[in-house]
């Protein structure tokens, strides 16, 4: 496995990806607690965007009922053993999909880019809805992190429920390019790092095949919120 911060930020999710759950939490739950950040930096960035990591967690699962922030799944997160004190502001979404014959059918990375292309651009547009992110110079990015079960039609008969987990991290300057329309989607994509996990099992870098392919978006469903109506 490659030894970059980004690899081991991942590394820090894996043992919790056996199965995420489902059930829901309540908002303040939701939220990493200030005090359990563990450098100044991060309990800055927890004080200084309390209001919005609130805002997130009641909005969230008001926006979209079939979704459920993790406990302590929304916060700002380091690279595990990084030296470096980088933070990313990261939520951890369990999503009720709906398992049609097509979903089941395709393959895992297939899964992942219907899934990123349904819900992670739109949550990270929500993350960094504030206005002092995009520009915050301790903050290094943002990173989604989708959870669902896996198709019982993928499984070997007999065996146990196993979550997919898609992890995604996104530098704070690139993303303020996408938004800019300084860089096209497809470029975004290419320079965001992306891992996907089966249960525990750390499957590795994938890539996201979802620009132009609206096959693979109908794959996932429900639609996110219109960016018009009150979500």
């Amino acid at each position: 496995m490659l030894e970059t911060p980004i690899v081991r930020i991942v590394s820090g999710f894996v043992f919790l990806l056996l199965l995420a759950s489902a059930a829901p939490v309540f908002a303040n739950e939701a939220i990493i607690p200030t005090e359990q950040h563990n450098t100044e930096k991060a309990r800055a960035l927890a004080k200084t965007y309390e209001g919005h990591l609130r805002h997130l967690s009641e909005m969230i699962p008001q926006c979209y009922p079939w979704v459920a922030i993790q406990k302590a799944g929304l916060g700002f997160r380091r690279p595990k053993g990084s030296a470096e004190d980088d933070r990313y502001l990261s939520v951890w979404v369990w999503v009720e999909q709906y398992y049609t014959p097509e979903f089941a059918a395709t393959s895992r990375d297939r899964r992942a880019s219907a899934m990123f292309q349904r819900y992670g651009l739109d949550l990270l547009r929500r993350l960094a809805s504030h206005p002092g992110l995009l520009t915050d110079p301790t903050l290094k990015g943002f990173s989604v992190v989708l959870s669902w079960q896996k198709p019982e039609a993928s499984l070997p008969p007999g065996s146990q429920p196993l979550g997919e987990t898609l992890v995604v991290f996104m530098d704070r300057e690139k993303v303020q390019k996408l938004f800019k329309r300084q860089i096209s989607l497809a470029e975004f994509v290419k320079s965001s790092f992306v891992n996907v996990f089966e249960g525990k099992q750390e499957i590795g870098p994938i890539v996201l095949s979802f620009q132009n392919d609206a096959p693979v978006k109908e794959l996932a469903s429900p639609d996110p919120p219109d960016a018009s109506a009150r979500c």
